[in-house]
């Protein structure tokens, strides 16, 4: 059954947005974006595990306090790349989840920056 001409058809639902004044984007990429970054957590978490066994190789063979202080601010780097990182992620999908319940919202860097502000307050 069709609609009468007269009468407005809703839009069918669709995987991709509208960026005020600009090109329609696809979720799926932007899907397949948020994995990639997803992926980026398993080489911190590799890196901060290899940082922490030689840190205490360090300390185990007694080397230089120089050498395991150099190694804790590593540590210390690797943490701050996985906070950020967690807050960037959890920002990103709360924006993509914002504009897939409403696909004529255009997704911009405004909407993404005051995410990450909220998230670190």
């Amino acid at each position: 059954m069709t609609a009468p001409a007269d009468e407005a058809v809703p839009p069918a639902p669709s995987t991709s947005f509208k960026m005020s004044g600009g090109p329609r984007i696809s979720f799926n990429a932007i899907d397949s974006a948020l994995s990639s970054l997803k992926n980026c957590q398993s080489y911190i978490d590799s890196g901060m595990d290899v940082a922490t066994q030689v840190a205490l190789d360090l300390v185990e063979s007694f080397n230089d306090e120089e050498d395991v202080n150099n190694m804790e601010k590593v540590m210390l780097e690797y943490a701050t790349m996985d906070r950020e990182l967690n807050h960037y992620i959890k920002a990103f999908e709360e924006t993509i989840n914002q504009n897939k319940q409403n696909v004529d919202i255009g997704f911009n860097r405004y909407d993404l920056g005051r995410i990450v502000e909220e998230i670190n307050m």
